[in-house]
This record gives C-alpha cells, sequence and structure tokens, in this order.
C-alpha cells in the first residue's frame, strides 16, 4: 500500500544521499587517489549505476524513480573511465524512464541522460 510506497522512497532517498556524497568526494580527489582506490569507485559504479537505472525505469513509485535517477545523474559526474564500462546499460536503461507517464519522472531521465552524455562527449 502507500505506507510501503512511502517506505521504498526513503529507502530510495536515503541510497541517493549516499551516492551523491559518494560521488561528490570522488570528483574532488580521484586526481590523488592512489590507483586501488580508483579502483574502488569503478567497482562501485559498476554496482551501483545498472541498480539505480533499474530503479528509475521500472520502480511503481515515481518519487522513488526522480530519486534513483538523481543518483545516477551524480555518478555521471565522475571521470569518464569510471563510468564508461556502464554507459550503454544505462542509456539504454534511460529510455524507459523517458517513456513515463509522469512529468517529473521524464524530467529526470533527461537531466540524467544529458548528464550521462556530457561525460560520454568529455575527454577527462
Amino acid at each position: 500500500g502507500p505506507a510501503s510506497g512511502r517506505a521504498s522512497a526513503d529507502e530510495a532517498a536515503a541510497v541517493a544521499a549516499s551516492v551523491a556524497i559518494v560521488a561528490e568526494a570522488a570528483r574532488r580527489d580521484l586526481r590523488g587517489l592512489a590507483p586501488s582506490r580508483s579502483g574502488e569507485v569503478a567497482t562501485a559504479v559498476l554496482r551501483l549505476a545498472p541498480g539505480l537505472a533499474r530503479l528509475g525505469a521500472a520502480h511503481p513509485s515515481a518519487d522513488t524513480r526522480v530519486v534513483a535517477l538523481r543518483a545516477l545523474q551524480d555518478l555521471a559526474a565522475l571521470p569518464r573511465a569510471a563510468v564508461f564500462p556502464v554507459h550503454q546499460q544505462v542509456r539504454q536503461l534511460l529510455s524507459a524512464s523517458l517513456d513515463a507517464d509522469e512529468r517529473r519522472v521524464r524530467s529526470a531521465a533527461v537531466a540524467c541522460g544529458g548528464a550521462w552524455s556530457t561525460t560520454m562527449s568529455v575527454r577527462r
């Protein structure tokens, strides 16, 4: 019911907040990280990005889809090398979010897709 949808949205918001913190820390510090730490960031992206894209595409709660798409957008700000392995999968899953009935989900999907396109087009 509505309570379980709210719990899912709250859980997704907590995950998204964690992703945003990790993404911001990684953006600030990735250049100075030891290679092993850069690998940890890439591994985290491999684990998080597809799941967030699936949540953004298919979760029954629009709130959860928006939060997941925003978190996925934050991940796109990481260096290209970290996100390149999953970009095709993310872009394919984003197409379902672009067809959502809710305007806010579509808007979040457009912003997310734009961030991923920018990351893939910029050499860094």
